[in-house]
């Protein structure tokens, strides 16, 4: 597991500090409304250039920090197969069923991780393109992200993102979840799967406790290579945002600075 949690990192704390002062207002304007008893408030009031920024830079920052929350979450739901597991059989859950769910879940997350950065990265350069046209050659080969360590990290992170896109595409564009036993390259997988489903339909070839226990050692290969993708990703991640916060603190500290002149 890594020594460090993603938002203690400098890019966290100052995208948070620099996000504070339109927190603390959002929270008494919140509290004001409750005093009266209303749900919402009648103004539209528009954000200021600065805390645009700082709010479009902490919304990418946290929306990847939970997606790297959210693999560790899909790991341990996959280790922790609800025992006994009677309500879930009634409603078609066997352990396959639940593994591959859960994986499934993982692969997307992950594949996503690439998609975030790219926002993010636009984001913190204030490159200006749309959500929607972050494509990786436009971010990516932009100028003034291609003279930074960025475009390395983000070509890492594209690396390790291309073995997974397959099982993700299948599973979003197909409606096909992959297999855990082809991910994990395993015949018994496969043969567990075989009998799992037969008993789900009533064939009952194998006792359920022998069942279990043959899963148990594949769960804890299972987990164990999710782990190692996990540290990989962290130390992406990390690097990305190493990266980024020298461009995050110099157009932040601008823009800040412009304001306050602005204000006197």
């Amino acid at each position: 597991m890594p020594a460090k949690d993603l938002a203690a990192h400098p890019l966290v704390q100052k995208a948070l500090d620099n996000l504070r002062p339109l927190l603390d207002t959002a929270s008494h304007e919140l509290l004001e409304l409750a005093n009266q008893g209303q749900v919402r408030s009648k103004e539209n009031k528009q954000l200021l250039e600065v805390q645009w920024y700082d709010y479009d830079v902490f919304s990418n920052v946290t929306a990847i920090t939970s997606a790297i929350e959210r693999l560790k979450q899909a790991q341990h739901l996959i280790r922790m197969f609800p025992r006994p597991s009677k309500t879930y059989e009634k409603e078609g859950i066997n352990q396959q069923k639940w593994i591959e769910y859960h994986y499934s879940y993982y692969a997307i997350t992950l594949v996503s991780l690439f998609d975030i950065a790219l926002l993010l990265t636009n984001s913190v350069f204030r490159l200006g393109n749309r959500e929607h046209d972050c494509k990786p050659d436009l971010v990516m080969k932009n100028s003034w992200v291609a003279q930074t360590p960025v475009e390395r990290v983000l070509k890492k992170l594209k690396q390790l993102i291309e073995p997974h896109k397959r099982g993700r595409n299948q599973h979003v564009h197909q409606g096909r979840m992959q297999s855990i036993a082809s991910v994990m390259q395993s015949d018994e997988l496969d043969r567990l799967q075989l009998i799992s489903s037969a008993q789900m339909l009533g064939e009952a070839t194998i006792d359920k406790e022998i069942i279990n226990w043959a899963y148990k050692g594949h769960v804890k290969k299972i987990c164990e290579r999710i782990q190692n993708e996990i540290d990989q990703f962290y130390d992406v991640i990390w690097r990305l945002f190493d990266g980024l916060l020298p461009t995050y603190d110099k157009k932040a500290t601008v823009l800040h600075e412009e304001r306050r002149r602005i204000a006197e």
